[in-house]
C-alpha cells in the first residue's frame, strides 16, 4: 500500500522522496499516528470513495480487512 496525503503532508517512503510500497496494516497504523497530534487519539479510516466506489467502515480494523481482500 503507498499513501499520498498532500493534506498531512505525509507519502509512504522509507527515503524521503523516495515512494514505496508497505504493508497494509503497518502503513495505516503510521499514518493514522501521524494524524494524532492534530485530530486526538480517536483518528480512524470511516470512508474510502472514488469516482467508482462509495464504501463506509465501522473501525479501522474493518477497513483493513477489507484493503487483504481486495484483489
Amino acid at each position: 500500500m503507498v499513501i499520498l496525503d498532500p493534506v498531512g503532508n505525509y507519502c509512504t517512503s522509507d527515503v524521503p522522496e523516495e515512494i514505496t510500497s508497505k504493508d497494509i496494516s503497518t502503513e495505516i497504523d503510521s499514518w493514522l499516528t501521524s494524524w494524532k497530534p492534530q485530530l486526538g487519539n480517536d483518528v480512524r479510516v470511516y470512508r474510502v470513495f472514488s469516482d467508482y466506489m462509495d464504501r463506509t467502515f465501522a473501525s479501522t480494523g474493518e477497513h483493513t480487512s477489507w484493503m487483504y481482500s481486495r484483489p
